[in-house]
C-alpha cells in the first residue's frame, strides 16, 4: 500500500527508505489503511493483482484472480502443447467462460502463439476489465468478447472450455471472509450445492464441442465427486478426471474426449 501511495515501484521503495513522506502522501496512505482495515481487498485498493506471472488489472466488478485458478491455465497449455506434440489437429478455439478479470484467456494467449480466445460473461462491466486486459498484454488480435450467459451466445465450436464459475453454494456466502464479500456476488454464488452454473456448463459443453477436445473447470474440493458423477453421465466414453492443486486439494475437474 505505500508503493501504492507513493506510485512507486519495488526498486524504487527500497532505494526510498529513508526519505520523508509528505503530509498529502502520508493522509492518502492513511486513508487506504482503514480502507484495507474495513475488509476492502488490497487487490481493488491497489488495482492490480499478479497472475501467472502477469499483472492484472481488477476492479470491484471481477473477482480477484486466485493462485488456484493458475492450475487451469497450467494444464490448458499442456493440452494444446500435447495435441502439437502429438500432431493431432492443433487447439485453435478457446473459450474462457465467466471471464471476469480475463486472467485465464490472457494467460492462454500470451503463451500461446495460434490461438483464438472467445471471453464470455454474464455482466457486461466484466467483459470491459477482460477487454481492457486483453489490450495492456497486447493479445487483444486473439480475442473475441461476448456478454453471455455462458456460451449461450458463443456456441463454438471449440477445441477447449477453460472455466472457473461461480462454485460457493449459497448459503456459505456469509461466512466467507469479508474482504471475499466485497467481491461481485454473481462471481462467487454457485447455488443451492455450488454446481448450478457447473452442471449448466455441462450441459452446453455437449454441443460446444468439437469432437476431440477438453473441458478444463475449477470447482471446490468438496464438490469433486458430485462434479465427477455427472460430467462422466454427460460425457460417456471421454477421460473424466480430478486434478489436484499445490496443496493437495482436488481443485480442477477434466473432460478430455478424442474423435
Amino acid at each position: 500500500m505505500i508503493r501504492h501511495a507513493l506510485d512507486m515501484d519495488r526498486a524504487q521503495y527500497f532505494a526510498s527508505l529513508t526519505d520523508t513522506v509528505s503530509p498529502c502522501d502520508s493522509e492518502t496512505l492513511q486513508q487506504l489503511v482503514v480502507l484495507r482495515l474495513g475488509g476492502e481487498p488490497l487487490s481493488y485498493i491497489t488495482g492490480t493483482k499478479e497472475f501467472y506471472g502477469l499483472e492484472i488489472s481488477v476492479n470491484h466488478n471481477v473477482l480477484i484472480p486466485r493462485q488456484e485458478t493458475e492450475l487451469v491455465v497450467d494444464l490448458a497449455l499442456d493440452y494444446i502443447r500435447n495435441r502439437l506434440n502429438r500432431g493431432s489437429r492443433p487447439v485453435a478455439d478457446v473459450a474462457d467462460v465467466c471471464t471476469g478479470s480475463g486472467a485465464i484467456g490472457v494467460a492462454v494467449a500470451v503463451n500461446c502463439d495460434d490461438v483464438n480466445i472467445v471471453a464470455s460473461d454474464i455482466d457486461s462491466s466484466a467483459i470491459e476489465v477482460a477487454e481492457h486486459n486483453f489490450n495492456a498484454h497486447g493479445v487483444a488480435d486473439k480475442a473475441l468478447m461476448v456478454k453471455s450467459d455462458l456460451m449461450k451466445k458463443s456456441p463454438g465450436p471449440y477445441d477447449l472450455i477453460l472455466c472457473n464459475p461461480p462454485y460457493i453454494p449459497t448459503a456459505m456466502l456469509t461466512t466467507l471472509a469479508i474482504e471475499v464479500q466485497n467481491e461481485p456476488v454473481v462471481a462467487l454464488d454457485g447455488g443451492v450445492d455450488g454446481l448450478e452454473v457447473f452442471r449448466r456448463l455441462m450441459l452446453q459443453s455437449k454441443s460446444a464441442l468439437r469432437t476431440s477436445g477438453a473441458i478444463i473447470v475449477e470447482l471446490m474440493p468438496e464438490q469433486m465427486e458430485a462434479a465427477l458423477g455427472f460430467a462422466r453421465n454427460n460425457f460417456p466414453g471421454a477421460d473424466v478426471e480430478r486434478i489436484e492443486d499445490l496443496a493437495g486439494n482436488p481443485r480442477a475437474l477434466t473432460v478430455y474426449q478424442e474423435a
